[in-house]
């Protein structure tokens, strides 16, 4: 059935969010995730500041325990001293911090958005990038494997968007390619160091996330990801 009218204290941008809440086709209604996202634009969350604190939090330790396995801290040593690796693990933890810190609003939110005719030609170098990275000294393949498999992902998922899609669409998906690609032009003075390779893990997975985002908000089928 039709919805009623919308009440009149209700703006027209939370109206469009409603209906597209109840659609009458299933596969049509927008996801839970993607409601949270349009709610947190109307609503100004007054602890937002502190669980984006604590989620940093979180990200962060989870990232220094899968740097530390591979990058064994202890050099080998079973007997080594337990207090340097600690200090070792305090201060990745607070250059982690500081970096995220100051990446993470250019990560999440971006008022630069490539133009659509532009993106498969930064999409082919980013891929030559990557290639011309993997013969370096001091790269970590996991890294650069990572940030290859996002640019296939953003290949394949541009692909999807066509004439369907709104500029809404498209500008966003814009402002990813434009953020993934001034990210990977950074590996290449990023090094194999422990906090540069987290840095650059924690980047990738941001990055990722948004794609999931976009995809699940405008309905992109990520062909990676899909079973």
């Amino acid at each position: 059935g039709d919805l009623p009218s919308p009440p009149a204290m209700c703006e027209d941008t939370q109206w469009e969010l409603i209906k597209r809440m109840c659609v009458l086709e299933p596969t049509q209604r927008i996801k839970i995730s993607t409601v949270v996202d349009e709610l947190v634009k109307f609503v100004n969350i007054n602890n937002d500041n502190q669980e984006r604190e604590r989620e940093r939090e979180s990200e962060i330790s989870t990232v220094v325990d899968q740097q530390a396995m591979f990058a064994n801290v202890n050099n080998g040593n079973e007997e080594s001293d337990i207090s340097t690796k600690v200090s070792t693990m305090q201060k990745l933890k607070l250059a982690l911090k500081s970096t995220i810190c100051s990446h993470s609003c250019a990560t999440e939110k971006t008022h630069v958005s490539t133009e659509p005719k532009s993106i498969p030609s930064i999409i082919s170098n980013a891929q030559t990038v990557l290639t011309s990275l993997q013969t370096g000294v001091n790269q970590n393949s996991d890294v650069l494997l990572l940030y290859t498999s996002l640019w296939k992902s953003l290949e394949m998922v541009q692909g999807e968007i066509d004439e369907n899609h709104n500029d809404e669409c498209r500008v966003a998906f814009g402002s990813l390619v434009t953020d993934a690609s001034t990210f990977t032009m950074k590996l290449q003075n990023a090094g194999d160091r422990l906090i540069s390779v987290a840095e650059t893990t924690m980047r990738y997975y941001a990055l990722d996330r948004r794609l999931d985002k976009l995809c699940e908000a405008y309905f992109i089928v990520r062909q990676d990801k899909s079973c």
